[in-house]
């Protein structure tokens, strides 16, 4: 086909019309931390929280991945056993909070 995850996800952030800063994130997402950024310094910085998120997002992604194999335990030093639920439940509070501040909620 020719085109890659990253240029899909450009692509529909602009057709579906997010807001600037979502496709600026979706753009950035695999990009080298800390990226480089043009943006204001409030700009950077929610463009910063968010790309945290995704990254997060996508380690626990991972991490909960690689534990579908197994069967009923979760065992190992790199389990999805080993998550901070409470750190979960934080970093959900704290998105909820920036998407309701960037008024996508």
């Amino acid at each position: 086909m020719g085109i890659n995850h990253l240029e899909t996800g450009i692509r529909l952030s602009q057709q579906w019309n997010f807001p600037p800063i979502l496709q600026k994130c979706v753009a950035l997402h695999h990009s080298p931390w800390p990226p480089a950024l043009d943006e204001t310094p409030d700009d950077a910085t929610r463009i910063k929280q968010l790309l945290a998120i995704v990254r997060v997002s996508n380690s626990a992604s991972r991490l909960l991945e690689s534990e579908q194999p197994r069967a009923e335990g979760l065992e190992g030093e790199n389990s999805a056993s080993q998550l901070d639920f409470q750190a979960v439940r934080r970093l959900t509070e704290q998105v909820d909070n920036l998407m309701e501040g960037l008024g996508t909620n």
